[in-house]
C-alpha cells in the first residue's frame, strides 16, 4: 500500500535523511540526495506481503524505513531457504535494476514494515550524473558478494551443529553482551524456525544442535536468550568441522 504524503517538506527532509544511511549513497552531497529523494515512494506492507515476486521486473531498488524484510528461496518441494534479512536503511533488489532483469528470489515483509521504493531510471539517471554513486555500488555489491560466498561455503561444507556453532560466534561479535565472567550473552535473532531456514535446514534439526552445544558445555539457553561460555571454543569446534 502506497503511503500519501501530508507534510511535503518534512517528508522530503526524512527521505534525504534516510536516504543518507544507505551505503552506497551515503557520501553524496544534499541536493543529490534531494533529487532522488523527490522521486520516491512510500509503501507500508503487512507481515508476510510479497513486496519482490520472484521471476517478475523490478520497478527500483527498496529501502527499508522501519520493520524488517527477507529475501528468499523456495524449493518445488516447499523447502525454504532465507538468503537475507534487511532492516532499517538496507536495500533489495539493486542488482536486478542495474542489469535489468528479473526478481531472482521473493522479498517479502518479515514484520509489518514500511519501506521507500527509489525507481530504476532517478537511480541510473543519478549513476550517469555522478560516477561516484557507481563507484559506491560497486564497493557494496562487492561487499554482499563476500558475504553470499562465506554463506555458500557455510551451508555446504560444514554440518548443521557447525553452522549454528558459527551462527551463534558471528551474532556474539555483531550483537552480544561480555559479562564479567566472560561468557558472552545474547537474544536470538527470530524464532528457531526461522533461525533454522537462515542456516538451510529444519526447526528440529537446528533445535537438536543447539540441545547438543548445550549438552556440551559450550552455551547456556533460556527461551530465546543464549549464553556462550567460551566463544574461542565454539569457534574452534565450527571451523573444525
Amino acid at each position: 500500500m502506497q503511503v500519501p504524503r501530508n507534510d511535503e517538506n518534512a517528508s522530503l527532509k526524512t527521505d534525504v535523511d534516510l536516504l543518507r544511511r544507505v551505503p552506497f549513497l551515503g557520501g553524496l552531497e544534499d541536493s543529490t540526495l534531494a533529487r532522488l529523494a523527490a522521486h520516491v515512494t512510500r509503501h507500508r506492507f503487512a507481515r508476510g506481503e510479497p513486496i519482490c515476486r520472484e521471476g517478475h521486473s523490478c520497478a527500483g531498488v527498496w529501502i527499508v524505513v522501519e520493520g524488517s524484510i527477507r529475501s528468499v528461496k523456495i524449493s518445488a518441494g516447499g523447502r525454504f531457504q532465507i538468503l537475507d534479512t534487511i532492516g532499517a536503511a538496507g536495500t533489495c533488489s539493486l542488482a536486478s535494476v542495474l542489469d535489468g532483469g528479473c526478481c531472482p528470489m521473493l522479498t517479502e515483509a518479515r514484520v509489518d514494515s514500511t519501506v521507500l521504493l527509489l525507481p530504476r531510471e532517478a537511480l541510473l539517471e543519478a549513476i550517469d550524473a555522478d560516477p561516484r554513486i557507481g563507484v559506491a555500488i560497486a564497493r557494496y555489491l562487492g561487499d554482499r558478494l563476500r558475504g553470499m560466498t562465506c554463506q555458500l561455503v557455510s551451508l555446504s561444507l560444514r554440518d548443521v551443529r557447525a553452522r549454528v556453532a558459527l551462527f551463534l560466534v558471528e551474532e556474539a561479535a555483531r550483537r552480544g553482551r561480555e559479562r564479567t565472567d566472560g561468557t558472552v550473552s545474547l537474544e536470538l535473532p527470530g524464532s528457531q524456525e526461522e533461525l533454522a531456514h537462515r542456516l538451510g535446514t529444519e526447526r528440529e534439526v537446528f533445535a537438536r544442535a543447539l540441545r547438543s552445544l548445550k549438552d556440551e558445555g559450550y552455551i547456556e539457553q533460556v527461551r530465546g536468550r543464549v549464553s556462550i561460555k567460551k566463544v574461542d571454543r565454539l569457534r574452534d569446534l565450527a571451523d573444525s568441522s
